[in-house]
């Protein structure tokens, strides 16, 4: 097979987002034989010959997806996000098939999921604040501080960031319980036990840390609220990398002003940005992040990963193979 027999393949990722620029050049390139063209400007698309289009969902707003309806030769979009809310709520062409790529960000999703925990339970804002203040206070700091050996943890969404949470958090001697819809399945590496999520209230009441890793939808909407919360208890922890509206912000801002829960590590918010009025800039006991979580520490595996996958569905379509990942 050579690229110039095989289907016109297009990935698009604006120039001005640098944050990717490089993982998806590198993509784009990691995807031969076949020629999968980059496209940084909007202006510059053009999908009237392709059959493969690579696109985030993030990029999926209206005009995105008059274009792809436009499309008239259009078979496949691999979507270089592990999200597919935009995607999934568009009304596309029944004929199309689309993947995503749950798993090329999960190495970092996972690592920035733990690096919150121990930000949290080592006390690094508080930290910091006392630095600010050139405050030696030891006295202040000891009995703020938590451990996680010995710990119990939830991860509830078992997917690949959620067991890469898992996996990442083995070496810290703790019990990880991992909740998905039905519990079916076996631990593996990433967890100790699997939970279904109606036992989830169970769950809470066992654990001193809570992790999502789900995507957003009808039945993960407001999961986590005041009931969930207080289950978890005033020595919880709450990590937050999946979507804002998993979690109940009022019940969280109040959870946390009312010590229900230790703390909260936010690397997603609802809605995104999250406003300059929102009461949970000025909340104690909580990290925000502005949804970085993926981005990766090297931008060159990353792009290898994702360029892989991408070959992988091609070569699938190619031969009139179902792709992987498909989500419809």
């Amino acid at each position: 097979m050579t690229g110039s027999d095989s289907m016109t393949a297009l990935l698009y990722w604006p120039a001005d987002r640098v944050d990717h620029l490089e993982t998806m050049r590198t993509a784009a390139r990691a995807a031969d034989p076949f020629q999968v063209r980059m496209v940084e400007s909007l202006d510059a698309l053009d999908l009237s010959r392709a059959r493969a289009f690579a696109v985030s969902d993030a990029h999926m707003d209206d005009s995105m997806i008059d274009m792809i309806r436009r499309a008239p030769r259009l078979e496949f979009i691999q979507l270089l996000s592990s999200g597919s809310e935009a995607t999934a709520a568009a009304s596309l062409p029944a004929k199309l098939a689309i993947s995503n790529a749950p798993g090329i960000w999960a190495p970092s999703v996972a690592e920035h999921a733990v690096a919150l925990l121990l930000a949290l339970t080592r006390q690094l804002p508080y930290l910091l604040d006392l630095q600010g203040r050139h405050e030696w206070r030891p006295d202040l700091v000891r009995p703020r501080l938590h451990g996680l050996e010995g710990m119990s943890v939830a991860v509830v969404g078992c997917g690949a960031i959620g067991r890469a949470i898992g996996a990442r958090l083995a070496p810290f001697g703790v019990t990880r319980i991992g909740v998905s819809r039905t519990g079916a399945g076996a631990p593996g590496d990433a967890f100790d036990e699997l939970a279904p999520v109606d036992s989830l209230a169970q769950v809470l009441d066992r654990v001193e840390a809570l992790f999502l890793s789900v995507p957003l939808s009808d039945a993960t909407h407001h999961l986590i609220a005041g009931p969930e919360l207080q289950a978890l208890g005033p020595n919880g922890f709450l990590v937050n990398t999946a979507r804002g509206p998993v979690v109940d912000s009022q019940a969280l801002v109040h959870a946390l002003t009312t010590d229900q829960i230790a703390g909260a590590a936010i690397d997603v918010a609802d809605p995104e940005p999250l406003p300059a009025d929102s009461p949970l800039w000025t909340t104690k006991n909580v990290i925000i992040a502005p949804h970085v979580g993926s981005h990766p520490s090297n931008p060159l595996t990353a792009g290898r990963r994702l360029g892989a996958l991408l070959k992988g569905n091609l070569e699938r379509l190619h031969h009139g193979q179902v792709p992987e990942n498909l989500i419809r």
